[in-house]
């Protein structure tokens, strides 16, 4: 599931993550600005955040597990485990980074313009430790879940096939898939008004 929240309430959000849910910023670092600027028109609909602005929050669960390192990573066993790791290698990633496909962490990455023209808006995702999920343990698993239904909970669902938008409105204009059950977007009332000015929301990450 997809989430769009203006920066207000994206700020409660991650401020909720913090003493509601007890996890520790890991990145960016903490600050009275948490989760830092996002500058917003007089109309309420936000600008793109600049390139230093960073779209992504990492939170570390730490009450399931420590923090791992990449050098703390044992050697893969299987070839597409090897492979990856010589991809990081090459790209000079370093061995004290936190491993975030075995550390216990949620993440959040921010809402972000498709390009200048400020017409479709990409929303947020909530992301967990890149283990496969079944593997992790039952009580992350069930803290994480716990999160989602937090976000669902605030807002309402709304397919992002079902906002109309023309070729001459937008500048993009796609075909409808047969299927659109995930494309469902959790909009948080502020970010609600948005649509009301003419935003779409993007059918894809980007």
């Amino acid at each position: 599931m997809r989430y769009l929240l203006s920066p207000d309430e994206e700020r409660r959000l991650l401020r909720d993550l913090k003493t509601a849910f007890g996890l520790l910023p890991l990145a960016p670092p903490d600050s009275e600005e948490y989760p830092g600027d996002l500058e917003v028109l007089s109309d309420n609909i936000p600008k793109s955040p600049s390139p230093t602005q960073p779209y992504q929050y990492v939170f570390w669960a730490n009450e399931f597990g420590p923090i791992r390192r990449v050098s703390d990573r044992a050697e893969p066993k299987d070839a597409v485990g090897r492979t990856m790791l010589q991809i990081n290698r090459d790209a000079g990633i370093d061995n004290r980074a936190v491993d975030l496909e075995t550390t216990p962490i949620v993440s959040w990455s921010r809402t972000k313009w498709v390009d200048e023209n400020r017409r479709w808006i990409v929303p947020s995702r909530l992301g967990s430790t890149r283990a496969v999920f079944k593997t992790l343990s039952p009580e992350y698993r069930k803290m994480f879940r716990s999160v989602e239904r937090f976000l669902q909970g605030k807002g309402q669902v709304i397919n992002s096939w079902d906002i109309p938008n023309s070729l001459k409105e937008t500048g993009l204009e796609f075909k409808r898939p047969r299927n659109t059950r995930s494309y469902g977007v959790t909009v948080w009332p502020e970010a609600a008004a948005w649509l009301d000015h003419g935003v779409k929301i993007y059918h894809w990450d980007v």
